[in-house]
C-alpha cells in the first residue's frame, strides 16, 4: 500500500496505468516492493521499474491518438537535440533504444522531463485498437529522398536499422534521427500519424 501510494504521488502516469491496465501496474509495484525487499540499490530498483514502464509505453504508443504521436515525435526530436548538444554518444544510447541508462536520462532538461511525463499520461489515456494501417512504402520514399537531398547518403540510411552502429557515426545517426522524425511530422497529420504507428 506504501508503495501504491507513492507512485500515484510520483506522477499521473502511474495512475493511468492503475486505471486502465491493473495488471501491469500490478508488476510495477511488484518490482518496488520485491526488490526493495532483497535490499536491491534504490537506483536499479528505479532502473528495473523504468525499464518495465518504457516498456508499456513503447507498447502503447502506436496506440495512441495522432495528435499525441506528433506532440511525442515532436518532443523525441528536442530530447535528441539536447543531448546531441552535450554528448553524441548520450544521443545515440538514447535514441536507439539500445539501453535505458539512468546517467544519459539525468542529462535531459528539466523541462522535457516534464513535457515527456504529460505525454505518458495522453498515451496511457488515449490508447485504444486501431484499424490496420494502410501502406507507407510512398510516404518512407518521399521521406528518403527528402533525406538524401539534406546530405545523407543511402547508407547511412540503411545503417540506421542496425542493431550496431560504429562509435565515429553515433553523432550521424542522431542528426538522422532528427531530420527523419522532422520529415514525418512534416508530412499531413493523418499521413505522419500512419508511419509513425508503425515505427
Amino acid at each position: 500500500e506504501e508503495w501504491d501510494k507513492a507512485l500515484l504521488k510520483a506522477t499521473p502516469a502511474y495512475g493511468a496505468v492503475k486505471q486502465k491496465y491493473p495488471a501491469d501496474y500490478a508488476e510495477l509495484v511488484d518490482i518496488f516492493v520485491k526488490e526493495a525487499a532483497r535490499g536491491t540499490p534504490r537506483a536499479a530498483v528505479i532502473a528495473k521499474a523504468r525499464a518495465k514502464f518504457n516498456e508499456l509505453i513503447k507498447n502503447l504508443l502506436p496506440q495512441a491518438d495522432d495528435a499525441v504521436l506528433i506532440e511525442f515525435s515532436r518532443l523525441a526530436m528536442d530530447e535528441y537535440r539536447a543531448l546531441q548538444a552535450q554528448d553524441p554518444y548520450a544521443c545515440y544510447k538514447y535514441a536507439s533504444g539500445t539501453e535505458v541508462d539512468e546517467n544519459v536520462i539525468r542529462m535531459i532538461p528539466p523541462d522535457l522531463v516534464r513535457r515527456e511525463t504529460s505525454l505518458h499520461e495522453k498515451i496511457i489515456l488515449s490508447a485504444q485498437k486501431r484499424d490496420k494501417t494502410p501502406s507507407t512504402e510512398a510516404a518512407w520514399i518521399r521521406i528518403r529522398d527528402n533525406l538524401v537531398r539534406k546530405g545523407y547518403s543511402t547508407a547511412e540510411l540503411q545503417a540506421m536499422g542496425g542493431k550496431t552502429i560504429p562509435p565515429s557515426s553515433h553523432a550521424r545517426y542522431c542528426a538522422v534521427t532528427i531530420d527523419m522524425y522532422d520529415e514525418i511530422i512534416s508530412l499531413p497529420a493523418t499521413e505522419a500519424s500512419v508511419v509513425l504507428r508503425e515505427m
